[in-house]
């Protein structure tokens, strides 16, 4: 089923290709397709590290959900969602469509497709240490600042307004952009975001640089091999040292990694909730024991086995779980807390929290 759109009048706005009033009708199905929203094209950077060096120019795309309704001479907020190391794999959806269901427009950066490399469920996709190789953090922050920089031209979007979060390395990449030395050389413009989140990702602190005065909501489960209680404690409290106004929320219990994992319904064409409210046990490099830091004096992350230039390469190492250790944790689909997460983004995004 595809959406209908009130007016699609094609504009060309640099490298932007977007209607130029978008109004997306619910999508109802449990099915969560790309053909509910609108695919954006816009220049972005292949991303090599975080610390100025942003690459190749690059032609890059994502997928835009907008509210249902947006009336005349008003702007909505934007939420801009950046993947996990394995693609977004319809965690943009399904956030996407209940985040235009609340007012929000919602933008899902397809970061590995940008960038030539096809994915799940495609038979031709890389290994996911091998995806991340080719495209990590940089690569997200550099489209999370080039996708607010085209969509700052659609004129229903309040783009003062803007928040970028993500899903696991995504949400690493979203914490790291609130530093300044991070952000600014991918920044195509003065407009930034106003406020950050992160879905269970990694608790990794630049240290030697400045954060910006906004607004940081962490989010983890406390059985995600993610999660780790001391280094994530310590990431607010430094966060909230430098001025950030940095909260977490722990999910005590048996809650997981990815609460709002998806799976793909090769008959539908979709993706689906997937096997609500069950987990599934894995065993992954623990990064929390590598000690890592992006270090913006020496202009390298240090970690306990010496210096790298990005997180790609530390998880490329055959020997990375004898280095950093192995941590055992839980993916736990649940859906109380994938709702309850999606509630306090909608409060935070729309100021009413």
């Amino acid at each position: 089923m595809r959406n209908l759109y009130a007016a699609a009048v094609a504009v060309l706005v640099g490298l932007l290709h977007i209607p130029s009033s978008v109004s997306a009708m619910t999508f109802q199905s449990e099915t969560h397709r790309d053909d509910e929203a609108v695919k954006v094209e816009f220049e972005s950077y292949y991303g090599v590290d975080l610390f100025g060096n942003v690459g190749e120019p690059i032609q890059a795309h994502g997928y835009l959900w907008m509210p249902k309704k947006v009336e005349p001479g008003t702007k909505v907020p934007l939420i801009i969602l950046l993947p996990g190391m394995a693609g977004m794999k319809g965690y943009d959806n399904r956030m996407c469509r209940v985040m235009s269901n609340a007012g929000i427009a919602c933008f899902g950066a397809r970061v590995y497709p940008s960038r030539g490399m096809e994915v799940y469920p495609s038979k031709k996709a890389l290994p996911m240490t091998e995806q991340i190789m080719k495209a990590g953090l940089p690569s997200r922050v550099a489209d999370a600042y080039s996708a607010l920089f085209s969509l700052s031209s659609v004129p229903e979007i309040d783009i003062e307004n803007a928040w970028l979060g993500g899903f696991s390395a995504g949400g690493m990449a979203a914490r790291l952009a609130i530093s300044v030395d991070v952000s600014k050389p991918f920044m195509k413009s003065s407009h930034d975001f106003k406020g950050y989140f992160s879905l269970y990702g990694y608790c990794i602190s630049p240290t030697k640089t400045k954060h910006k005065p906004v607004p940081f909501k962490a989010f983890w489960g406390e059985a995600d091999w993610a999660f780790d209680e001391k280094p994530c404690n310590t990431m607010i409290q430094q966060l909230q040292n430098d001025g950030v106004d940095a909260t977490s929320q722990l999910f005590k219990g048996n809650v997981g990694h990815a609460w709002d994992i998806m799976g793909w319904r090769p008959d539908k064409g979709g993706w689906y909730r997937s096997k609500k409210n069950k987990k599934w046990k894995r065993t992954a490099i623990n990064f929390h024991g590598c000690e890592g830091e992006y270090d913006y004096e020496k202009r390298k992350i240090t970690y306990v086995g010496g210096e790298i230039n990005s997180f790609a390469e530390l998880v490329s190492w055959d020997n990375a779980m004898e280095i950093c250790g192995k941590k055992t944790g839980w993916y736990t689909a649940n859906d109380k807390v994938m709702k309850l997460v999606d509630k306090q983004i909608i409060e935070m995004v729309l100021g009413k929290k």
